[in-house]
């Protein structure tokens, strides 16, 4: 079967197809539908671009949307996992769910990503979700519990993918556990 991904512009369209072993660029895409529409292939405008336009190039075109769209759950919110919390949610990733029961203290500044000295004190996910409140289209849920508890199970076991920044084994096995029962990928 042929299937094709494209964005589609005010004046053109740019994306490839695959059928088979065969794979190239879209040359037209013409919409039956009232009315009926025909798209050419020619570059976007530069309003059209996307501020991850790089990402776009190496990812491919349809990554903004399927971006957008996942539900990425973070476990662990130390110097690893809130790394990766802010390059998610500049890569464009559309919802995020942090996990971490712990809260800054003076000897997490060093390592810790998106937060500031007057965070001490504060629930890691907490800090966390209001710096990235100012990133834009992202949904945060903060859920400020060791896992496994009720609320961190239900919304893991309903992400796209999970990301365990753990420094604990038992943690990490029960992550990996929750992954493999609700066939989750686990990174």
């Amino acid at each position: 079967p042929a299937h094709a991904y494209a964005v589609i512009g005010t004046e053109g369209v740019d994306g490839q197809y695959i059928h088979g072993v065969d794979y190239g660029p879209i040359a037209s895409i013409i919409a039956a539908g009232g009315p009926v529409r025909r798209w050419s292939a020619k570059p976007l405008t530069s309003v059209e671009q996307c501020r991850d336009d790089r990402q776009t190039i190496a990812l491919g075109a349809a990554s903004r949307w399927v971006l957008s769209r996942a539900r990425v759950a973070i476990v662990g919110l130390g110097g690893g996992g809130s790394l990766v919390a802010e390059q998610l949610a500049t890569m464009g990733v559309g919802d995020l769910v942090l996990v971490d029961d712990d809260t800054l203290g003076d000897v997490n500044m060093s390592r810790e990503a998106l937060v500031s000295w007057e965070d001490v004190g504060r629930f890691k996910v907490h800090a966390i979700k209001d710096a990235l409140g100012k990133c834009p289209n992202v949904e945060v849920t903060a859920i400020a519990e060791r896992f496994p508890g009720p609320d961190s199970y239900t919304e893991l076991a309903s992400a796209d993918i999970i990301v365990a920044c753990l420094d604990s084994a038992h943690s990490r096995d029960e992550v990996n556990r929750l992954s493999r029962r609700f066939m989750v990928p686990l990174v």
